[in-house]
């Protein structure tokens, strides 16, 4: 049974804006086709975990919903 609730992408630049990407699995890759496709972003610069928890805490100083 796949418990996954959430995919979190943290991008591994040293850049001025550090993103969190948060999605679901169900909704992951059309997350990826519309974020990293048509905002020039590089997937590679991301780091993707999985999460089983129910929610994710997320501390920034702007937040975008998308």
């Amino acid at each position: 049974m796949n418990n996954i609730k959430f995919i979190v992408y943290q991008n591994n630049t040293w850049s001025e804006e550090q993103e969190v990407l948060v999605t679901t699995p169900e909704l992951e890759e059309q997350f990826l086709k519309i974020w990293f496709l048509h905002t020039g972003r590089d997937l590679d610069d991301y780091t993707r975990t999985e999460h089983g928890d129910t929610g994710i805490r997320v501390r920034n100083v702007g937040l975008r919903i998308m």
